[in-house]
């Protein structure tokens, strides 16, 4: 059996203008009635809403596409509440993640899609567990995500591939900043056991 090579995940190195400092601003501006404000937050965002969307839930993207159009239209019917002291990012994830829930809880078991694995590693927008692992690792990680609780999944991806630090998790869940530690944690351990284990060994 050979030594596992570590698991590196890292939050994703965005390009600066895909994701602007300004985000609360524009956040604002849009709440206000700005033209093109919100559109200009939808854009910035998009990337990293379907990405989540479609690591959280495993859905079809046809069916990502819908979760996060969902997503955007709470959003902006709840813009008049939005709140000039919070972050926008962290706030429209709460929305995003409650969206995917109530997917989750219509489906009975996630659904790893190989070719629409493989379509993303092709993709250039390359995301962090693709950038740091080989290919047979990103098939096994996927692999293992899918066998998590969705609570536990939901952290690890919140933390380690969105990038959010655990207060920010613990407002987007609705949980304590320990829980969502110990659910990241968990979830950690099970991909860092299944990456330990050599698939000839079977």
């Amino acid at each position: 059996m050979s030594n596992p090579r570590p698991l590196r995940l890292s939050p994703p190195n965005l390009p600066a203008d895909s994701l602007p400092s300004s985000a609360d601003v524009l956040a604002l501006r849009a709440r206000d009635g700005e033209a093109g404000a919100f559109t200009a937050l939808v854009e910035a965002m998009q990337p990293r809403a379907i990405r989540f969307a479609a690591q959280m839930t495993g859905a079809p993207r046809d069916e990502v596409d819908d979760i996060v159009q969902d997503a955007w239209i709470r959003t902006y019917r709840a813009l008049p509440r939005y709140d000039a002291g919070r972050s926008f990012e962290s706030w429209f994830f709460t929305i995003l993640a409650n969206c995917c829930r109530s997917l989750r809880a219509r489906l009975r078991r996630w659904q790893l899609r190989t070719q629409a694995l493989d379509d993303q590693m092709r993709d250039e927008a390359l995301d962090p567990l693709i950038a740091t692992t080989t290919r047979s690792d990103v098939a096994r990680v996927y692999t293992a995500l899918a066998t998590l609780p969705t609570a536990q999944r939901e952290a690890f991806l919140l933390h380690h591939v969105e990038g959010f630090g655990y207060e920010e998790i613990a407002v987007i869940t609705g949980v304590g900043v320990s829980a969502c530690k110990m659910r990241a944690k968990r979830a950690m351990d099970a991909v860092r056991t299944l990456l330990r284990e050599d698939p000839t060994d079977a």
